[in-house]
């Protein structure tokens, strides 16, 4: 009988019991409402971050966008075009057609020298020109020093 006294609740210790619980769940929700308020702030700052980071991003693209396309368009114009070569053709056969007649005329016949035989060997100069040409400003840039090697008579 001593132990079922013990286990009877009184009004005044139920009462007390209540507040004790509506306490801590009170104290519960304010911790979670002012975490809840942190992670906020720290997840509006990371968002802030993170958008200044992607226009600097952005930024730097566009720069090196524009930089290749003034780039590009710099370059076009030192580019021969099809246009241009043919152009060049053009002038080259009408500065050969002269010399190729007389040189058709003068050999009479089947050894005639033609327009494109004369565009190739014109051509063949100016490569070996060129070459010329880059071979000995690079000889002039960089030229070529040897040392000496001594010479080293054995004794006698």
């Amino acid at each position: 009988m001593a132990k079922e006294k013990e286990n009877i609740w009184t009004l005044e210790a139920y009462i007390v019991h209540n507040e004790t619980l509506l306490q801590e769940r009170d104290c519960r929700y304010t911790k979670v409402a002012i975490e809840k308020e942190t992670a906020i702030r720290i997840k509006d700052a990371g968002d802030e971050k993170a958008l200044i980071l992607a226009r600097e991003i952005q930024t730097y693209k566009d720069e090196k966008a524009n930089e290749l396309r003034s780039q590009i368009e710099r370059e076009r114009g030192t580019y021969a075009t099809q246009v241009d070569l043919r152009a060049l053709a053009d002038k080259f056969e009408a500065a050969l057609k002269p010399m190729s007649i007389y040189v058709s005329a003068q050999s009479g016949g089947p050894r005639a020298i033609t327009t494109p035989m004369l565009v190739s060997w014109a051509g063949t100069i100016v490569l070996i020109l060129a070459f010329w040409y880059s071979y000995g400003s690079r000889m002039i840039s960089s030229p070529v020093t040897s040392t000496p090697t001594p010479i080293v008579q054995p004794v006698k």
